[in-house]
């Protein structure tokens, strides 16, 4: 009788840890970055999800068709905009209703050939989806500073969900980790001496607040709101102003994989001081402006990965081991002591996944811009293609400088200058597949 109320309590347990991963907004992507008129994959938690928009609504599925179980994600959109498998052309609307057979004479379908479909909401320029129990679903809950912020950015990284997550409680690894870039400088390190949770640690989260650690921000306080399981926001006060402030979602992808979604606000009051800079800065496209962000957008989170992917191939990791494997003596720990605690509590120590994980992928290219970001950016692809229409025009200059040159100095060093601007194009256009570990 004792080990089968044990059993219960189990069970119990399993259904609560599920139910806090599904009964929750994720976000899927970013409006702007995708293109509305192709069919989009994802896989969260394990499982794999379909999503597109019709001219009015996005809709979400499950990424296999309940014929034969092929990928939806490898069919087409019809010209009603109506999910059509590439297989044998079973036709589904945006609610998941298979709207056609063609191999059924009268078009009659039942239950078991639509599609399971899942709550979706655009909001705040990101596309979010509801994968738990649709009778209970909630407003988004973000931070009040990114109410109305919409340039948000996401990439997937090979490091495991709880590695990026403790990272982002460990204010002290920057100025060391990533000396030399934004400036951070390990020689300005400091101790942190404030370090405190202001809240219990509960199923929803926590919230801490801490010092800085460099002497050049002596009078800066920063506040951290864990906001279970997938969100992590960050504030930073100067003599009680706000300075900068950043909101990061990390979803699971799969065993050793994480996507992460960003947002980032900084104070640049200091422009009002310099109107020209203000100018120059508002006029450029918006376009451009986030096309710069992507492509700068790597150095920091590159070498966090140069530093976190290793982890997860030792495979140590398991329950509660995070006690005996790291020493965490000083307030500057606090943060991740923290979130492992709660992981333990709330999460069982572990992923729900919605579907078992099998073996671990080994995957070298941890530096992979292109299947981590860009395959699904619209922005970058755009840009892209932007540098390849720029190199045409700068070789068709060469080619032409070259023939009617005749010697004339002028146009050898214009094909000169033509040409070195067609190398760095080649090198910019690097950026966008592959990058690189760099540190100071």
């Amino acid at each position: 009788m004792f080990r089968l109320l044990l059993f219960l309590i189990s069970i119990l347990k399993t259904n609560a840890y599920t139910n806090l991963w599904k009964n929750t907004w994720i976000p899927i992507a970013i409006i702007q970055d995708t293109d509305q008129n192709k069919i989009h994959s994802t896989k969260i938690l394990n499982k794999d999800f379909v999503f597109w928009k019709d001219n009015n609504k996005w809709s979400i599925a499950d990424d296999q068709c309940p014929h034969r179980a092929v990928p939806l994600s490898l069919g087409y959109l019809d010209n009603n905009k109506n999910l059509v498998c590439r297989y044998h052309d079973w036709t589904f609307d945006t609610d998941g209703k298979c709207v056609q057979n063609k191999m059924v004479e009268d078009n009659k379908t039942n239950i078991r050939s639509c599609l399971k479909t899942y709550i979706s909401k655009e909001e705040n320029g990101i596309l979010w989806c509801w994968l738990g129990d649709k009778n209970i679903t909630r407003s988004i809950d973000l931070p009040i500073e990114f109410q109305n912020f919409t340039n948000f950015i996401t990439k997937e990284y090979p490091i495991d969900y709880e590695f990026m997550m403790e990272n982002t409680f460990d204010p002290a690894h920057a100025i060391f980790l990533h000396s030399g870039y934004f400036g951070f400088n390990r020689k300005d390190a400091t101790p942190i001496k404030h370090f405190i949770r202001k809240t219990n640690i509960t199923e929803n989260g926590f919230i801490l607040e801490h010092s800085e650690s460099s002497t050049k921000t002596p009078n800066m306080i920063g506040t951290r709101k864990f906001i279970a399981p997938f969100t992590n926001s960050a504030n930073y006060f100067k003599n009680n102003k706000q300075i900068q402030s950043s909101l990061l979602f990390f979803i699971p992808i799969k065993p050793g994989y994480v996507r992460v979604f960003g947002g980032f606000k900084q104070n640049l009051d200091i422009l009002d001081k310099i109107p020209l800079i203000k100018y120059l800065l508002a006029s450029i496209p918006d376009f451009y402006k986030r096309l710069l962000f992507h492509i700068n957008s790597y150095i920091i989170e590159e070498q966090d990965i140069t530093i976190l992917n290793p982890l997860k191939s030792k495979n140590i990791f398991h329950s509660s081991n995070w006690k005996k494997i790291y020493s965490l003596p000083t307030k500057a720990d606090l943060g991740v002591v923290n979130f492992r605690n709660w992981f333990d509590n709330y999460s069982n120590s572990s992923i729900e996944w919605l579907i078992p994980p099998y073996i671990l992928e080994n995957n070298n290219k941890i530096y992979d811009r292109w299947n981590s970001h860009t395959k699904n950016c619209y922005t970058c692809q755009k840009g892209i293609k932007l540098i390849a229409n720029i190199k045409k025009i700068l070789i068709t200059n060469m080619l032409i400088f070259a023939i009617i040159s005749k010697y004339n100095i002028k146009l050898i060093y214009i094909s000169i200058i033509n040409w070195i601007l067609n190398i760095y194009l080649d090198k910019l256009t690097q950026n966008f597949y592959i990058g690189k570990h760099s540190f100071n």
